[in-house]
């Protein structure tokens, strides 16, 4: 579910369109080529994500922050200028901090959340709005704060949803399948409650089969690609491939899930002045491949608005993936200096340094990366690629491990490893991770993808062989008989 602002949706696009960007630090390294390929282009999946921690309530509204545009910054500063006349006043922090919070001030947001809310206990839309911040960061904060909403609000779909996808990542999974079931009830044409519903069944190793909430979902109206596509997940977990192989080609004929309306969301979002239709203007220019007029209005969008990183971020990706490499190298560079905090920037400036020969620096920024996110999957797996290009074999196979264990549905970081113990030898290691991918590798996105068709033709012949008895791991361990 997305509930990000158009701005933060085009950065991601952004950084997904940088797919030319490849990584060699040694001459004819094609491993190395393709597989950096798949990583990068598939940033989209792994952006999803602001590191922040929750702040203490403050009584003293704090000041707009220094580097802002002129237009943020006046509208900054006549909201903080009303709560500081209005100390009393919810609505006053509340504006306040929806505003900081579009604006990627979100410690600054969390602040003013907690006060508006703390003002006006009875108001449901400030712990809702914390919990959105806050999801990325704290499952057990986000989860709380949706809890408290919910007991002011029990009716709001998002929150039911939100609070529940919480609960999933904190393995409460009997508690989410209840919440939803209760909300299906009342509300059965609801998508996304049935995906959650379905993925919690694949969670648990249910063995009941999806068919009959496929009925259910379809007599709903609620029947989506998504839908098909955790169905099929299931089947090939309950070792059914003929129905998963069914249930993926129906996935390629249905309709995408509909976004979810999100009222809360959308009070945030008219409190925007960064500037987000100059992004997407540019953003439809890089997709033409119009990339200098692209380059031009993303510049012009940072000096306008230097409080933002991801305006910069996309400019950088838009300069490297034209080639212009050190002008990318030095906006990157600005860039971590401007927000150490931020693990996406870090990854991408490893990607560039990585790209261009230095892996010592590359490692020192991905080390950067994964201390302020340690579960960052793709920084994980470039981290353990350089190991490898170092003779370091085991400590990147451990690595990978560690990235599949913490983004265990990235299909990118998957392949990653794949190739990996594929380029090893590393057979008996490599048969065992193409079993446990085979969810993702026979769902649609394999369709269009050389590489993925490529194993998922190796995975059929391999569960072909494993179903007839015959398949025997050239590197499997000696029976002791003993």
């Amino acid at each position: 579910m997305e509930c990000g602002d158009p701005q933060a949706q085009s950065a991601r696009q952004s950084a997904a369109d940088s797919s030319s960007v490849l990584i060699s630090s040694r001459s004819g390294a094609s491993i190395f080529t393709r597989i950096v390929f798949l990583l990068v282009a598939a940033v989209s999946a792994a952006a999803l994500f602001l590191w922040i921690s929750q702040p203490a309530v403050t009584a003293v509204p704090p000041g707009p922050p220094g580097k802002a545009s002129q237009d943020v910054t006046e509208l900054l500063r006549q909201l903080h200028e009303s709560a500081s006349l209005k100390v009393d006043s919810a609505d006053a922090w509340g504006d306040y901090g929806m505003a900081l919070m579009q604006h990627e001030f979100h410690s600054e947001a969390l602040q003013c959340l907690a006060v508006a809310e703390s003002l006006a206990p009875e108001d449901p839309r400030w712990p809702y709005l914390q919990g959105v911040i806050l999801e990325q960061s704290s499952a057990e904060r986000a989860k709380q704060a949706f809890e408290r909403t919910l007991s002011l609000r029990p009716s709001s779909v998002p929150t039911v949803l939100r609070s529940s996808s919480a609960q999933i990542s904190l393995g409460q999974y009997q508690q989410a399948t209840a919440r939803i079931r209760q909300l299906l009830q009342e509300q059965p044409q609801q998508q996304q409650g049935w995906l959650l519903l379905l993925q919690l069944h694949r969670l648990e190793h249910s063995q009941q089969s999806a068919a009959g909430l496929l009925v259910q979902a379809r007599e709903a109206g609620a029947e989506t690609r998504e839908l098909l596509q955790e169905a099929a997940r299931l089947a090939l977990q309950q070792e059914d491939p003929e129905t998963a192989g069914i249930l993926a080609d129906a996935a390629q004929q249905a309709q995408p899930i509909s976004p979810m309306s999100d009222p809360w969301m959308d009070m945030v979002r008219t409190y925007d002045a960064s500037g987000t239709i100059t992004a997407i203007e540019a953003d439809r220019l890089r997709s033409r491949g119009q990339q200098d007029a692209a380059a031009e209005k993303l510049a012009a969008l940072v000096r306008a608005q230097p409080d933002r990183s991801r305006p910069a971020l996309n400019l950088a990706l838009t300069l490297q993936e034209s080639g212009q490499l050190d002008a990318a190298e030095l906006q990157l560079a600005e860039l971590s200096r401007s927000f150490p905090d931020d693990p996406m920037i870090l990854f991408h400036y490893a990607v560039l340094l990585s790209q261009t020969a230095k892996p010592g620096p590359a490692m020192t920024q991905l080390e950067r990366c994964l201390n302020l996110k340690p579960d960052y999957g793709l920084a994980r797996s470039l981290q353990a690629l350089l190991l490898s290009d170092d003779g370091q074999t085991e400590a990147a196979a451990a690595e990978f491990r560690r990235a599949i264990q913490d983004t265990p549905a990235s299909i990118p970081v998957r392949l990653l490893f794949l190739e990996f113990l594929q380029q090893h030898s590393r057979t008996t290691e490599f048969e065992l991770l193409l079993l446990d991918s085979a969810p993702l590798l026979l769902s649609d996105a394999a369709d269009a993808d050389p590489t993925l068709q490529s194993y998922r033709q190796q995975l059929l012949e391999l569960q072909s062989d494993t179903a007839a008895g015959r398949h025997e791991p050239d590197n499997a361990p000696e029976q002791d008989n003993e």
